[in-house]
């Protein structure tokens, strides 16, 4: 560091915890202080000069990092403020520290200005339980999308005398101004609010708040949907509501509002923070609200779980009783395995950009039935219960829990003598716990292989033969296509049921895209031998073959690619399964 920046080392060098010997705590953070030294090398200093070092061992990383970029941030603008001000830079990052996504919203604002982001941290100084860390995260994203929609939000006369905390519910479930204009305006001018505190043995004082941009209609009891969720699961799992604060905002009947990748009408959706919910889809309430619990991971797990924690909850209100809803439930199941094709959850997990969105949700909820009716209740809470308390802590650290460790739990939870039918229905209705790092004979990673092309390249006409080595192993197969022509891809061997076969672009990587398969452009069928593929090529180029195992035993294959006789008919055949 000498070497680097003689003057700023000087400086670091006559702070006295610095002075008495610099322990492996200390070093990384004097080493991120260096860098931001480039930009201002007196207040970097200043900023370490300041630190509370008596805690310092105890202050994860992150927050360290974060303490000393707060720091130099404010003492940034003291220096260059032409203000008179009376601020004390540690006491007030010290009240923004204590939650860590809270500081990285205002960081966010920071890095446009630090005047404004000071001033919005003045404002929030009042804010209590997870609400500050809601607001400064919606804020730090707001100021993404340019410093003037934070700057009109500061503005507001009721921002400016200090925000309460109904306020900062509002400012949490902002929509994107850039994206949303309409919605960010209207919210700022007009909004509409249910609140009700609740009280739990386990969480104690939960806030609920449902906010709208035009009154609310229909008497629709949102705030009791969403208390009767906390309660009910609480009751349920043994775990605390994760949060102190239920926000929803409400999108009214006609309003201009959201739609989906696809087009389609917007329903709901959840940030971990907040939900959105339009007023059409009330029914959705329970389902967004146990979201709070079921957030992060896999997919399947976190929209399967609220699917369960729904169905429990209708149970328990006397709406709908849990062996209906499994009937009700079940042709939908059958139709993500028989209609889609989707062999278990790890081949829904590796196409989940092809096969139907829904899937998860009803994959995941009637494995979750499942592995209860096998294991029991009391195993089974016991289950829910760390995997929730696991994911959620990892989820404030971009750790998110792995299939691995979901499995690994199950099982440590289940009593000895359902260890087997566990293990049975999990390899059936999930597809096992995963094996990496096997030996294979051919690359399996489409994205390696498009970095090296280390496929084998078949020609048209031609059989190879290969080896699916282990569970959930893919072997892929370069092969040259002419637009329009119709090919067919078929994998021939005697015992391994559980194979698919699709065809990869190189670059997405995910398989025929679903306007292919409804266009008639793809299909599939399992002929005696194997599964094969109809597929007609959308443009002259390289593609992959990928032979794949899902939970099936490991064995040998052929596969042979032939242009299709009648290409033109093809393009009519109706999607088979």
């Amino acid at each position: 560091m000498w070497l680097l920046d003689r003057g700023f080392a000087s400086a670091i060098a006559s702070i006295d915890w610095v002075a008495d010997g610099v322990d492996s705590a200390e070093l990384p953070l004097i080493e991120y202080a260096r860098r931001l030294s480039g930009v201002h090398p007196d207040i970097a200093w200043n900023s370490l000069l300041i630190f509370p070092r008596p805690s310092i061992v105890d202050i994860p990383y992150n927050k360290k990092e974060l303490y000393v970029t707060l720091l130099y941030l404010v003492n940034d603008f003291v220096a260059n403020s032409s203000k008179d001000t009376a601020i004390d830079p540690l006491e007030l990052v010290n009240g923004l520290v204590v939650d860590t996504r809270a500081a990285r919203g205002f960081i966010r604002i920071a890095a446009k200005d630090s005047e404004v982001a000071l001033f919005v941290a003045e404002q929030s100084n009042s804010l209590q339980g997870d609400l500050l860390a809601y607001a400064a995260l919606s804020m730090g994203s707001i100021a993404n999308d340019g410093l003037q929609h934070v700057e009109r939000l500061a503005n507001q006369p009721w921002f400016v005398d200090g925000l309460t905390n109904e306020e900062a519910a509002l400012i949490t479930i902002l929509p994107a101004p850039r994206e949303y204009p309409g919605m960010y305006a209207g919210l700022l001018q007009s909004h509409f609010v249910q609140t009700e505190t609740i009280s739990t043995p386990l969480s104690g004082e939960v806030r609920i708040w449902a906010l709208k941009n035009d009154p609310f209609h229909r008497n629709l009891d949102w705030i009791g949907g969403m208390a009767d969720t906390v309660r009910i699961m609480e009751e349920f799992l043994g775990v605390p509501l994760p949060t102190t604060d239920i926000i929803l905002e409400v999108i009214g009947w006609g309003l201009p509002g959201y739609t989906s990748g696809d087009g389609d009408p917007w329903i709901g959706s959840h940030s971990g923070s907040y939900m959105k919910l339009r007023e059409e889809a009330y029914s959705a309430v329970y389902h967004e609200t146990a979201h709070y619990y079921f957030y992060g991971g896999p997919k399947w797990f976190s929209e399967g779980g609220a699917e369960f924690a729904d169905a429990y909850i209708r149970d328990r209100k006397g709406i709908q009783d849990i062996d209906s809803r499994k009937a009700d439930a079940m042709p939908v199941f059958s139709s993500c395995v028989e209609d889609q094709a989707i062999e278990n959850i790890m081949h829904y997990n590796q196409h989940r950009f092809y096969f139907p969105a829904g899937c998860a949700y009803d994959m995941g909820e009637h494995f979750l039935f499942s592995v209860m009716d096998v294991i029991g209740e009391e195993a089974f809470r016991a289950a829910l219960r760390e995997i929730i308390v696991t994911t959620r802590e990892g989820y404030f650290v971009d750790d998110h829990i792995t299939e691995q460790a979901i499995y690994d739990i199950f099982l440590k939870r289940a009593p000895p003598g359902s260890r087997d039918e566990f293990q049975s229905v999990y390899n059936r209705l999930h597809g096992g716990p995963n094996l990496p790092n096997q030996p294979d004979d051919h690359p399996d990673d489409i994205s390696a292989e498009v970095v090296a092309k280390a496929a084998m390249q078949i020609a048209i006409g031609e059989s190879v033969s290969g080896e699916l080595d282990y569970r959930f192993d893919t072997d892929l197969f370069a092969f040259e296509a002419e637009e329009g022509v119709t090919y067919r891809i078929a994998v021939a061997h005697d015992a391994l049921r559980e194979t698919s076969v699709w065809v990869y672009d190189g670059y997405w990587g995910n398989g025929p895209l679903r306007s292919d398969r409804a266009s008639g452009a793809w299909r599939t069928e399992r002929a005696p031998s194997g599964p094969q593929a109809f597929w007609i090529a959308p443009a002259s180029g390289r593609y992959y073959a990928g032979v794949e195992n899902f939970g099936g035993h490991s064995g040998s294959y052929t596969l042979t690619i032939t242009v299709e006789e009648g290409s033109a008919a093809a393009a009519s055949l109706v999607v088979g399964n």
